[in-house]
């Protein structure tokens, strides 16, 4: 965008799709500078609740319109992005590259100074306020080492809060790295969406074993490697960015939040089967390429999702051979807990019973052959 500022007239339906330096600042009376990463193919609008005037990030189809919010100042950072490294972090680390950036943290790859290992650093924006909850929120995820998840190697607010975790290099994918599972072409082939999806499953079960919940699953956590190994990351952080914007960012995506996060009035709190919703989402759209409750605006998207009358439409919609997924579907995407899968360990057991099933089958045709 090469205007410094405008108004969200001007961003309506509007897609950042180039790939150089894509950082703009958004400021408005309510809310402090945020630097805010437009991802390419990603569309963004803003939105008010009941709260005093706020700014989000969401995918949406296109065409989407953006609530009318009033003016903002947009502005485009120039430079190196990796200039804006802190500097009080240089003591420790050499900083090759950047990661990420968005409104609540900036990622870096960095090279560890004492032993030269690399490794990726996190550096939230959080204030003062929330500087002990930081600590308290993200020490759980010290605890959790598994295959499927991040390593988080340390966490300190000293010099500067930052976390430091192990580094995931991506996967290469038509020549583009990516690095993410919201990165990666949807749908995929079934194989692959089986393979990530029970990773990502593993390493939940792990930390539901621990009395860990993550509540804030989506593509964009999920870590690819090279061999397309799954690894869940950003533990803790979606209630120390809530904490820390004064409610003004939503703790979680909408697009994949569980009923009982938009209503919990309704649907009660949270708990780990409020991950199996959000699995369920993930592994809905890796099979599909389509998200099961998805619209143009904030409200229709909870209204659907909250809407006990309100059904997805099911796998086979899209392809007669998504079919044997429907039931497993019914349940991990049940508006009520209590109708969803009660643990992750019992999707499980369903999916490995249908790899079974389809195994007896191949054996069966192969026999009639011969």
């Amino acid at each position: 965008m090469d205007v410094s500022t405008a108004t969200t007239d001007a961003l309506v339906g509007y897609t950042y799709s180039q790939v150089d330096d894509p950082f703009l600042r958004v400021q408005n009376s309510f809310v402090e500078p945020q630097e805010l990463n437009m991802r390419p193919r990603t569309y963004y609008y803003l939105h008010s609740t009941s709260q005093p005037k706020v700014f989000g990030e969401y995918k949406a189809p296109p065409q989407t319109q953006l609530t009318q919010l009033g003016d903002i100042i947009i502005r485009k950072n120039g430079g190196n992005p990796l200039k804006r490294f802190p500097s009080d972090l240089l003591g420790k680390y050499r900083p090759l590259e950047v990661l990420g950036e968005g409104g609540f943290a900036e990622v870096y790859k960095v090279v560890r100074k004492n032993d030269g290992k690399i490794v990726a650093i996190k550096v939230p924006r959080i204030n003062q306020g929330t500087s002990k909850l930081f600590i308290k929120e993200v020490s759980i995820w010290l605890h959790l080492n598994h295959p499927n998840i991040v390593r988080l190697y340390d966490a300190d607010i000293l010099p500067i809060p930052h976390l430091e975790m192990e580094y995931v290099e991506g996967v290469k994918i038509n020549g583009k790295i990516v690095r993410n599972l919201d990165e990666y072409p949807k749908p995929m082939r079934e194989d692959i969406a089986l393979k990530i999806i029970k990773g990502i499953a593993e390493g939940l079960k792990h930390a539901h074993s621990r009395g860990i919940y993550h509540l804030d699953l989506k593509p964009l956590n999920i870590l690819l490697t090279r061999d397309l190994t799954p690894k869940i990351t950003d533990w803790g952080l979606a209630k120390i960015a809530v904490r820390t914007f004064s409610g003004s960012i939503s703790g979680y995506t909408p697009l994949y939040a569980a009923p009982e996060q938009l209503a919990p009035s309704k649907y009660g709190g949270v708990d780990e089967r409020t991950d199996v919703w959000q699995i369920g989402v993930i592994f809905y759209e890796l099979l599909t390429g389509k998200l099961p409750f998805d619209g143009y605006t904030y409200e229709e998207i909870r209204g659907k999702i909250v809407d006990e009358g309100y059904n997805f439409k099911p796998p086979s919609t899209f392809s007669p051979k998504l079919a044997k997924y429907n039931k497993i579907f019914e349940k991990l995407l049940a508006k009520k807990k209590e109708n969803r899968y009660q643990t992750i360990p019992e999707f499980l057991t369903d999916l490995k019973e249908l790899e079974i099933n389809k195994l007896k089958t191949t054996l069966s045709k192969r026999a009639l052959r011969h």
